[in-house]
């Protein structure tokens, strides 16, 4: 019988590289604190990916190159609010050299940070981005050096509080950080290394009547390279990736996913096999 499980504060997942971004924290201009807002989670919404020429042009983005979003006209809100910020899934494919991704506001100044770091010899790289979106409803994404093939995946965002009419959104909530599943033990419903193609053995509750939850993502022991999507229990799995993992590596994500309405995420593993783990870390609630 499926129970209850509550929980807390996000854990973050830094992918790193030996580049990083060089200068001083005033380069920045613009405002760098955004108004109170509220957050929406959605079912993962793929962007942009260069592999196949979806959202951007078709082709490896290059050196100092800026890859603009408009995510605004791409997701738009039907109250015609305007978002605040995005939750992004941003993924690095192949990509040439050691560099990073900066992700921020078009219209503003590049920020001297990095969103994501990668390595040459490493074939995927993701990473969970926050970040602040434009006035005209776009963000940036750039590219030191080499390069490298970009994928997008849209995961929430936020609108200022009391802006969506009546769709009031979610406010984060504190818990304690509680895990769920750990397919080596017997945490959770499931034990031993999961397969391809399974989806439904994999429900893990996130707590009830919540719109979304926050969950730190683990595969270790996997026999190949492979993804794991993360979604609402009882919905069918989106064509996007919530953790990209490798081969005998442990790789961890945050991510934050929709669940069902008794509480539940579904994780689909679709080539491979692999151990998971899932931590709740928080949630959000109406």
């Amino acid at each position: 019988m499926r129970a209850s499980r509550a929980a807390a504060l996000a854990a973050i997942v830094l992918a790193g590289s030996t580049l990083l971004p060089i200068g001083t924290a005033a380069a920045a201009s613009g405002p760098q604190v955004g108004v109170e807002s509220t957050y929406f989670s959605v079912s993962n919404y793929r962007l942009v990916d260069t592999r196949v020429g979806n959202g951007a042009p078709s082709g490896k983005v290059g050196t100092d190159s800026v890859t603009k979003i408009d995510i605004a006209n791409a997701f738009r809100l039907g109250s015609g609010a305007v978002p605040t910020a995005f939750v992004m899934n941003v993924t690095v494919v192949d990509p040439t050299v050691d560099s990073f991704v900066t992700a921020y506001p078009d219209g503003q100044a590049m920020p001297v940070v990095s969103s994501l770091n990668f390595t040459a010899g490493r074939t995927v790289t993701t990473n969970r981005v926050t970040v602040q979106v434009g006035a005209n409803g776009v963000v940036d994404l750039y590219n030191h050096v080499g390069s490298a093939h970009l994928v997008v995946d849209l995961q929430g965002f936020y609108t200022a509080k009391g802006a969506n009419g009546a769709y009031p959104g979610a406010t984060f909530t504190i818990g304690t950080p509680k895990r769920l599943l750990d397919t080596r033990t017997a945490i959770g419903d499931r034990q031993g290394r999961v397969g391809a193609g399974e989806q439904n053995a994999l429900a893990a509750d996130a707590g009830p009547a919540l719109p979304a939850g926050i969950v730190n993502l683990t595969s270790t022991n996997a026999t190949e390279d492979g993804h794991i999507t993360a979604h609402a229990a009882g919905t069918p799995a989106p064509n996007t990736s919530n953790l990209n993992y490798r081969t005998r590596t442990d790789v961890a994500s945050m991510t934050i996913v929709p669940v069902s309405a008794d509480g539940y995420i579904e994780l689909y593993n679709p080539h491979g096999r692999t151990d998971l783990v899932v931590d709740v870390q928080g949630y959000y609630t109406s």
